[in-house]
């Protein structure tokens, strides 16, 4: 038996150059999936799978851009919280057919603007579902073809159009007549899709460096050159976001394994941030006091709206964590935790 346990994780987005020109910067955030080839003795055997594959799309809370920093500027290098860039899963190595997939992850950069959490967070629910199903016939194909050729650039522009042009519709229909009429007047308010970046690997392609980039995600925009005849358009790059990643690939001993350990951290780092978000909202307070006290009664009653909008976030914290602690209760009883 050579059962690995495979700990991906998501380290940094780098914020090279980003298009949002109000309020001081861009609120990027991040959806994605992580996936692994399933253990079984033959590719025989799991190419009759329908789903080859185990799929699973983070962070699964409805706080997701609450995680992330706002008002990001050019060349702002942020950390990715644990909740959406940790995934670990354990794998039977000699089971594993050895240039397909293995395991790897996709990711998807959003950029925040005035969509409602309920509404994006309906976008994210189907996005799941449609990776999943994607993915999988994806690998599935190549499998049933003996294509060892990786999953492709081709692959991946496949993969987002079918996910965009879901995600959208599903938006679409949960936005209220008054969004639809502004976005019809063409001021664009809704939540952007940024891109996508994915990073894959094969049996055959784990490294003993675990340090990793993504491909970087790159947006052009053709513009007019001015003052020019005969016309010139030329393309300009208006978004740029960089990746970085790493894997780390541990024995798994043959007892004494807590199939809750992933849970247990995800809690671990969920309290952390419930934590600092009310110490946030502590340090509000206090700039009420000091407002108060200096008769600014236009300031108090600014930070005092910032503070009811931190608490509402607080409190879909609080109750995100409440569910993983359920979690983490059925997890005990059932003994599983991963996929």
């Amino acid at each position: 038996m050579q059962k690995k346990q495979f700990i991906l994780r998501l380290t940094t987005l780098k914020i090279v150059k980003q298009s949002d020109r109000g309020r001081g910067g861009s609120e990027p955030y991040l959806w994605v999936t992580y996936f692994k080839l399933k253990n079984h003795k033959s590719i025989v055997e799991i190419k009759d799978l329908d789903e080859p594959l185990n799929v699973i799309s983070k962070p699964a809370v409805s706080h997701f851009r609450a995680l992330f920093q706002n008002n990001v500027k050019n060349g702002a290098v942020i950390s990715i919280p644990p909740q959406v860039g940790l995934w670990d899963a354990e794998i039977d190595l000699v089971l594993q057919p050895l240039s397909y997939p293995m395991l790897g992850c996709i990711v998807v950069v959003l950029e925040e603007d005035e969509t409602s959490y309920e509404v994006m967070k309906a976008g994210f629910t189907e996005y799941s579902k449609i990776m999943k199903k994607e993915l999988n016939a994806l690998v599935k194909n190549k499998l049933e073809t003996f294509d060892t050729s990786g999953v492709s650039d081709d692959d991946v522009i496949r993969l987002k159009n079918a996910i965009s042009s879901a995600v959208k519709d599903v938006i679409k229909d949960k936005l209220t007549n008054w969004q639809l009429f502004v976005n019809f007047l063409g001021i664009n308010r809704e939540d952007d899709l940024v891109g996508f970046s994915h990073f894959i690997f094969s049996k055959d392609e784990i490294k003993t460096t675990p340090n990793f980039d993504f491909p970087e995600i790159k947006n052009h925009k053709k513009i007019t050159v001015p003052n020019n005849f005969p016309q010139l358009q030329q393309q300009i790059l208006v978004e740029h976001y960089e990746i970085t990643g790493s894997l780390l690939v541990k024995n798994v001993p043959f007892s004494n394994i807590d199939p809750c350990a992933g849970l247990k951290s995800e809690i671990k780092e969920f309290k952390t941030t419930i934590s600092a978000q009310k110490r946030k909202i502590g340090t509000i307070n206090a700039k009420v006091k000091a407002a108060m006290a200096r008769n600014d009664l236009l300031l108090a009653s600014e930070l005092r709206a910032q503070i009811a909008v931190e608490e509402e976030k607080l409190v879909k914290m609080e109750s995100e964590l409440a569910t993983l602690n359920l979690n983490l209760v059925k997890c005990i009883e059932i003994g599983q935790d991963r996929i």
